[in-house]
């Protein structure tokens, strides 16, 4: 279904300019509609969701974590929240290792791998602790989503992941990954009533 939008022209370019990329922006992620499908029914079979992300991403992923939470009845966890645990992994072992040491396989054997799911947010997708991550997660064989904006950088070409990428700068990346998680939650909600 093609989706057709009227322009901003409300004069002041910088604003039209910004609100018509994000337009165009949620028109991508429409084409994406069936990865976003498959990744809400992976999120909803989900017994924990463990969340993250670097900056804004980390907002993000600590925002998503709240409505899985609230709206959804989901356990998530988002790894950038706990700032102490934070902080001391990464000065007593790496900034590099302070998702993945957050990360317990202990729980994910109790829960079961096919109902604990990983999901990672990257603007550049160029993140070493993303990276990190998403490879640790794969290797305990746990669901792994990740949301990416700009090139995609290396997550993109990560195989066995689920991803949905819009190709665009860092604040509309940022903008679009919360549109998706509030997508999501609304749906998991709606689907739950």
């Amino acid at each position: 279904m093609k989706v057709y939008h009227t322009e901003f022209a409300i004069g002041n370019k910088l604003l039209d300019d910004y609100l018509n990329k994000s337009i165009q922006d949620v028109e991508d992620l429409h084409v994406q509609y069936e990865k976003l499908e498959e990744i809400k029914d992976i999120i909803k079979k989900s017994k924990l969701v463990y969340l993250c992300g670097n900056g804004g991403s980390s907002a993000t992923a600590s925002h998503f974590a709240n409505d899985l939470k609230k709206m959804c009845n989901i356990n998530a966890i988002c790894l950038s929240d706990n700032t102490p645990l934070l902080t001391a992994i990464a000065n007593d072992i790496s900034y590099i290792k302070v998702f993945q040491q957050q990360i317990s396989k202990e729980l994910i054997d109790i829960i079961g791998k096919d109902k604990v799911t990983l999901v990672v947010f990257s603007g550049s997708g160029n993140s070493q602790n993303i990276f990190d991550v998403v490879g640790y997660g794969q290797s305990l064989g746990i669901n792994v989503i990740a949301f990416l904006g700009m090139k995609g950088g290396v997550i993109k070409n990560i195989q066995g992941i689920h991803k949905i990428h819009i190709e665009t700068d860092m604040l509309h990346a940022e903008d679009i990954h919360l549109i998706i998680c509030h997508t999501i939650s609304k749906l998991i909600s709606d689907e739950l009533d």
